[in-house]
C-alpha cells in the first residue's frame, strides 16, 4: 500500500513515466517476466503447478503501472504478436522438463532444485508472462482500433471533441459484450472456482476420453458461472456491492 501511495505521487508519477518510457524499446517489456521467472525457479512452486505466493506481488505491481501509464499498454500492444511463439517455444519447454522430471528422474518437479528442476520452473514463468502479453496486448490493439473508428466518426461529423458521437453511434454488438465482460471479470474470477469442483467431481467419474472430460467441464464452469453472474449478481445494488461492482441505476 505505501508503495501505491507513493505512485501517486508527483515523484512516484514521474518514475512510471521513466519505466514506461523504457519499456517501450523492442522486447524490454519481457524483462518483467525475469523476477517472475527467478522467484518460482529459486523458492520452487507451492504445490502440483500452483505459483509461489511471492510471485503475486509482482503481477499486482505491474497491474497497477498498466493502469498508471497508457505507454505500459502500447509496449504490450505492440510485441503481442512476438510473444506467441515465444509463449509456445517456453510452454512445450516447461511440459518436457516436467515429463522428463517425474517420469524419467521421477522427482518432485515443483521443489527439484537440479538445472533441470530450475529451468522448468523459470520457462513456466517466462511462458505465463508471454501469454499475458498475448492477451493484455490483444485487448489493447482491439481498444485502440474501437478509438480509432470513434475518432473518424468524430471526425466526419466536423466534432474532434467526440460530441457527435452522443447521437451519430449506436453501441455495436461488440461494444455492449466488451462492457459485459468488462464488469463481469471480477465476480466470475470469485464465482467460478465452486463450479469447477462441483462439475468435476461427476465428470472425472465418467468413463470416456479425458479431452471430452475436460471440454465439459470448462464450458460447463463457464456458462454456469456467467449465467449465475447475470441472474443473481448483476441485477441488484446489494449483491453489486458486495462483488465488488459499481453501481447501476438500472438496478433496484
Amino acid at each position: 500500500m505505501p508503495l501505491f501511495w507513493y505512485l501517486r505521487e508527483p515523484s512516484g508519477q514521474r518514475l512510471v513515466a521513466r519505466g514506461a518510457s523504457f519499456l517501450t524499446r523492442s522486447w524490454a517489456i519481457y524483462l518483467l517476466a525475469l523476477p517472475i521467472g527467478l522467484t518460482e525457479a529459486l523458492l520452487g512452486t507451492e504445490s502440483d503447478g500452483v505459483w509461489n505466493r511471492f510471485v503475486w506481488p509482482f503481477f499486482i505491481v505491474y497491474g497497477i503501472l498498466l493502469a498508471s501509464d497508457r505507454q505500459f499498454r502500447l509496449a504490450l500492444e505492440r510485441q503481442r504478436k512476438s510473444a506467441i511463439p515465444l509463449g509456445v517455444v517456453a510452454f512445450l519447454i516447461y511440459f518436457m522438463g516436467v515429463g522428463y522430471l517425474t517420469t524419467v528422474l521421477e522427482v518432485d518437479a515443483w521443489t527439484d532444485y537440479s538445472a533441470v528442476g530450475l529451468l522448468t520452473r523459470f520457462t513456466k514463468e517466462l511462458g505465463s508472462w508471454f501469454w499475458l502479453v498475448v492477451f493484455l496486448g490483444a485487448a489493447e490493439h482491439i481498444s485502440q482500433r474501437g478509438r480509432r473508428q470513434d475518432r473518424v466518426v468524430a471526425v466526419n461529423h466536423g466534432d474532434p471533441d467526440h460530441e457527435a458521437l452522443k447521437t451519430s453511434r449506436r453501441p455495436t454488438w461488440r461494444d455492449r459484450l466488451a462492457d459485459y465482460a468488462k464488469e463481469a471479470q471480477l465476480p466470475f474470477y470469485m464465482l467460478h472456482q465452486t463450479p469447477i469442483i462441483i462439475i468435476g467431481y461427476y465428470v472425472v467419474q465418467w468413463q470416456g476420453n479425458a479431452l471430452a472430460k475436460y471440454v465439459v467441464i470448462v464450458l460447463g464452469t463457464l456458462l454456469s458461472s456467467l449465467l449465475f453472474y447475470d441472474i443473481a449478481i448483476r441485477r441488484t445494488w446489494l449483491t453489486r456491492f458486495l462483488l465488488g461492482l459499481r453501481p447501476d441505476k438500472t438496478t433496484s
